[in-house]
C-alpha cells in the first residue's frame, strides 16, 4: 500500500510541469494579404460634429462616465481654435493633454493644426461622445474630474 501511495503522490506532483503548446504557428509569409489595407487619410476626412461649434458656452462641468489618464481639449480647424492651441501649447503639453479634433475638412488642415500645437498630440475623432457629456463648444479642455475650462 506504501508503494501505491507513493505512486499517487508522485503522479499528483510532478517534479517539473508539462511543456505549454500555443498551437501551430502564426507567422505569415503572404504579408499582403494578412489583413485588409489601411483606409487611406482623404477617406478620414472631413470630420464633422454638427453639435458642437466654435466659441460656444460650455457648462462648468460635464459628466464622465468613466475615469480620464489624463487632461483632453477638444477642438477644430477653425481660426479660433488654431490660436488657442498656439496659446496653450505649452500648457497642454506640460499636462499630458490629448486633444480631439472634432471637426477637421482634410489632411492639411490636420497637418495645420499639428504645427500649431507640435508638441501636443491630437487625433481626428467625431466628437458625438463629447456631444453626450453636455458638451456645447470648443476649444475646451476637460480635467479629470470633468471640468470644462
Amino acid at each position: 500500500m506504501s508503494l501505491f501511495l507513493l505512486m499517487v503522490c508522485t503522479m499528483a506532483a510532478p517534479s517539473t510541469p508539462p511543456p505549454v503548446s500555443l498551437g501551430p504557428s502564426r507567422a505569415r509569409t503572404d504579408i499582403s494579404t494578412a489583413r485588409p489595407p489601411l483606409a487611406s487619410a482623404p477617406q478620414l476626412f472631413p470630420i464633422r460634429t454638427p453639435e458642437l461649434a466654435p466659441g460656444e458656452a460650455n457648462p462648468k462641468r460635464i459628466e464622465l462616465r468613466m475615469p480620464l489618464g489624463r487632461p483632453l481639449c477638444v477642438v477644430g480647424d477653425d481660426a479660433r481654435s488654431v490660436a488657442w492651441l498656439r496659446a496653450n501649447n505649452q500648457t497642454l503639453s506640460r499636462g499630458g493633454a490629448l486633444c480631439y479634433v472634432v471637426s477637421v475638412a482634410s489632411s492639411t488642415s490636420l497637418a495645420n493644426l499639428r504645427r500649431a500645437a507640435p508638441s501636443v498630440a491630437l487625433a481626428p475623432v467625431s466628437g458625438s461622445v463629447f456631444v453626450q457629456a453636455g458638451l456645447r463648444g470648443y476649444p475646451a479642455v476637460i480635467t479629470q474630474s470633468g471640468a470644462v475650462k
